[in-house]
């Protein structure tokens, strides 16, 4: 899950740059708003990554680690799974249209121009 969600950032990065700079000198509400959820994805996606590390049975002892407070991080991974889900969910709604587009255009590159069905000519 680390791997998809740091090619999806790397792809991004010029997109996180623009859209920081043109919310600090002309803040626009649907540009803030998609940045506001952006950042709260990145903030529960770092939640769960910690506090699944921190209450793994494998990854800590093999590191010859330990983590106190698993009736803390059990349940704050619990909680941050939920919440990521859900704003994975508008996420992908805000998207909706240009995820359409994009596979729309893979299909279409996929099985040659445009109008293409694959047939036969009769």
């Amino acid at each position: 899950m680390f791997v998809v969600f740091f090619v999806h950032a790397v792809q991004h990065a010029g997109w996180v740059a623009d859209t920081v700079r043109t919310a600090l000198s002309s803040p626009a509400p649907a540009r803030v708003a998609n940045l506001a959820l952006d950042a709260l994805v990145l903030a529960a996606f770092m939640v769960v990554t910690v506090s699944g590390l921190l209450i793994s049975g494998a990854v800590l002892p093999a590191l010859g680690l330990y983590a106190d407070g698993y009736y803390f991080w059990d349940p704050l991974h619990a909680i941050s799974a939920k919440a990521l889900l859900a704003l994975l969910l508008v996420h992908v709604v805000v998207h909706w249209k240009w995820l359409y587009n994009f596979v729309k255009k893979q299909n279409e590159a996929a099985h040659g121009r445009r109008g293409d069905t694959g047939g036969t000519d009769d």
